[in-house]
Protein backbone atom coordinates (compact mmCIF):
# COMPACT_ATOMS: atom_id res chain seq x y z
CA UNK A 1 0.00 0.00 0.00
CA UNK A 2 1.41 3.37 -1.02
CA UNK A 3 1.39 6.17 1.54
CA UNK A 4 1.26 9.89 0.89
CA UNK A 5 4.15 11.97 2.13
CA UNK A 6 3.30 14.59 4.76
CA UNK A 7 3.91 17.47 2.34
CA UNK A 8 1.68 15.96 -0.33
CA UNK A 9 -1.07 15.29 2.21
CA UNK A 10 -0.95 18.90 3.43
CA UNK A 11 -1.19 20.18 -0.16
CA UNK A 12 -4.16 17.89 -0.88
CA UNK A 13 -5.97 19.03 2.25
CA UNK A 14 -5.19 22.69 1.54
CA UNK A 15 -6.72 22.24 -1.92
CA UNK A 16 -9.80 20.44 -0.57
CA UNK A 17 -10.62 23.03 2.13
CA UNK A 18 -11.89 25.79 -0.21
CA UNK A 19 -13.67 23.21 -2.39
CA UNK A 20 -15.55 21.76 0.58
CA UNK A 21 -16.25 25.28 1.90
CA UNK A 22 -17.77 26.29 -1.43
CA UNK A 23 -19.89 23.13 -1.51
CA UNK A 24 -21.10 23.79 2.05
CA UNK A 25 -22.20 27.29 1.01
CA UNK A 26 -24.11 25.94 -1.99
CA UNK A 27 -26.00 23.04 -0.37
CA UNK A 28 -28.98 23.55 1.89
CA UNK A 29 -32.74 23.94 1.82
CA UNK A 30 -32.19 26.41 -1.00
CA UNK A 31 -29.41 25.28 -3.38
CA UNK A 32 -27.20 27.80 -5.16
CA UNK A 33 -24.74 27.39 -7.99
CA UNK A 34 -21.07 28.13 -7.40
CA UNK A 35 -21.26 31.16 -9.71
CA UNK A 36 -24.18 32.60 -7.69
CA UNK A 37 -22.20 32.20 -4.46
CA UNK A 38 -19.06 33.84 -5.82
CA UNK A 39 -21.09 36.67 -7.39
CA UNK A 40 -23.01 37.25 -4.15
CA UNK A 41 -19.87 37.37 -2.02
CA UNK A 42 -18.15 39.76 -4.42
CA UNK A 43 -21.20 42.04 -4.58
CA UNK A 44 -21.53 42.00 -0.78
CA UNK A 45 -17.88 42.88 -0.27
CA UNK A 46 -18.15 45.71 -2.80
CA UNK A 47 -21.49 46.86 -1.43
CA UNK A 48 -22.88 47.78 -4.86
CA UNK A 49 -26.46 46.58 -4.54
CA UNK A 50 -29.34 46.33 -2.14
CA UNK A 51 -29.65 43.00 -0.27
CA UNK A 52 -31.41 40.16 -2.06
CA UNK A 53 -32.73 36.88 -0.73
CA UNK A 54 -29.63 35.00 -1.95
CA UNK A 55 -27.36 37.58 -0.35
CA UNK A 56 -29.21 37.33 2.96
CA UNK A 57 -29.04 33.54 3.05
CA UNK A 58 -25.37 33.33 2.16
CA UNK A 59 -23.97 36.33 4.03
CA UNK A 60 -26.13 36.15 7.18
CA UNK A 61 -26.60 32.40 7.67
CA UNK A 62 -24.24 30.17 5.72
CA UNK A 63 -21.01 32.17 5.64
CA UNK A 64 -20.93 32.96 9.40
CA UNK A 65 -21.65 29.28 10.14
CA UNK A 66 -18.82 28.23 7.80
CA UNK A 67 -16.35 30.69 9.36
CA UNK A 68 -17.30 29.54 12.85
CA UNK A 69 -16.86 25.88 11.89
CA UNK A 70 -13.39 26.62 10.44
CA UNK A 71 -12.35 28.50 13.57
CA UNK A 72 -13.64 25.78 15.91
CA UNK A 73 -11.81 23.14 13.88
CA UNK A 74 -8.58 25.13 14.01
CA UNK A 75 -8.86 25.64 17.77
CA UNK A 76 -9.57 21.95 18.35
CA UNK A 77 -6.53 21.02 16.26
CA UNK A 78 -4.30 23.37 18.24
CA UNK A 79 -5.65 22.16 21.56
CA UNK A 80 -5.14 18.56 20.49
CA UNK A 81 -1.51 19.29 19.66
CA UNK A 82 -1.07 21.05 23.03
CA UNK A 83 -2.60 18.10 24.86
CA UNK A 84 -0.28 15.68 23.09
CA UNK A 85 2.64 17.87 24.06
CA UNK A 86 1.62 17.92 27.71
CA UNK A 87 0.90 14.25 28.17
Amino acid sequence: MRHLSAARLIWCLAFLLPVVALVSLSVGTVNFSFSQIIETVLISVGGHSEPSQIQSIIMEIRLPRLILALLVGAVLAILGAVMQGLF
